[in-house]
């Protein structure tokens, strides 16, 4: 469910590395996402169709794999999401933004930053990369929403990976009461998981490597205008936001 084509809601999952030259100046790329590029995604794409965003800064960490911005995106559908990244002046800028951020170019030990359309988890079946292990299209802005990354570990890959597909398919055959929805970024260095609660956020990740960082989102209220007077989000090392937002029809929210 929710591959580019297929039906039902376009959730995009995104993995960030920074640029080379703020990988290292942490405190400039915490202020150029919490002063332009987060506020951004909601007051340039909420009109165009954002149905919820999820973003969390990870602190600098020693291995090169592990991404500086881990973020779940959330669209009605595929079309609503290419729409308003190419279709309008409004898109386009913002979507330029990124490469003002993040690079897109991989180096011999770095990746290059990526999203994608989670596929439908099935166990079994030896899946990695962008996945939805759960959803029952609750309103991601309306929940509580933890964000966990951890390394392998001690872990060899293969042993690393059978776990996790292992805990993927327990929270998708036996959620735990009040589990609404998990998106995971899984491949054989590390795993990101996306979870929605109704009620208090818990840890999903507990015995799968090691823990880089997790994160209970922060709701945070931002105008609904570009040219209003706003400082931003204060981004440190660790912080995850769930900026809330009402889409309307017209570009209003």
């Amino acid at each position: 469910m929710h591959s580019d084509d297929q039906q039902g809601r376009a959730v995009r999952v995104w993995l960030g590395y920074a640029l080379t030259e703020l990988a290292d100046q942490r405190d400039l790329f915490y202020e150029r996402l919490g002063s332009i590029f987060i506020p951004a995604t909601v007051q340039f794409m909420g009109p165009l169709g954002l149905q919820a965003y999820v973003p969390m800064v990870l602190p600098r960490v020693d291995d090169p794999v592990i991404p500086d911005e881990v973020a779940l995106v959330f669209y009605p559908d595929a079309q609503t999401y290419h729409a308003a990244c190419h279709d309008s002046c409004a898109g386009r800028t913002y979507s330029s933004l990124h490469s003002t951020v993040f690079s897109f170019t991989p180096t011999a030990d770095r990746p290059a930053s990526h999203s994608g359309f989670p596929v439908l988890f099935q166990p079994g079946a030896g899946q990695t990369g962008a996945l939805q292990v759960l959803d029952d299209d609750t309103n991601w802005q309306h929940g509580s929403v933890i964000s966990e990354v951890c390394s392998r570990g001690s872990d060899s890959p293969e042993d690393f990976l059978m776990h996790c597909q292992a805990a993927m398919a327990h929270w998708q055959e036996a959620p735990e009461e009040g589990l609404k929805g998990v998106f995971v970024y899984l491949d054989e260095a590390f795993l990101v998981c996306w979870s929605c609660w109704q009620g208090e956020a818990r840890a999903l990740t507990q015995g799968l490597g090691d823990t880089v960082q997790r994160s209970v989102a922060t709701a945070v209220h931002m105008p609904a205008s570009a040219f209003a007077d706003y400082a931003g989000v204060t981004v440190t090392g660790g912080a995850s936001f769930n900026p809330c937002f009402t889409p309307l029809p017209g570009g209003e929210y």
